[in-house]
């Protein structure tokens, strides 16, 4: 929500979490958790580099 709503902290959040999400992903064998992280990672990474 804060990413849509272009929350400065949202990308910073989006990469704090990451971790925490990735033991989610594999601690329950979620099969395309990890893929749909790293492009969302990806995108997030992407609108740092934007705003700059």
């Amino acid at each position: 929500m804060l990413l849509w709503r272009e929350a400065m902290i949202a990308p910073w959040l989006a990469l704090d979490l990451l971790p925490v999400e990735l033991a989610f992903w594999i601690g329950f064998a979620l099969p395309f958790g990890p893929r749909l992280g790293l492009a969302r990672t990806a995108l997030v990474i992407a609108i740092l580099v934007a705003r700059n």
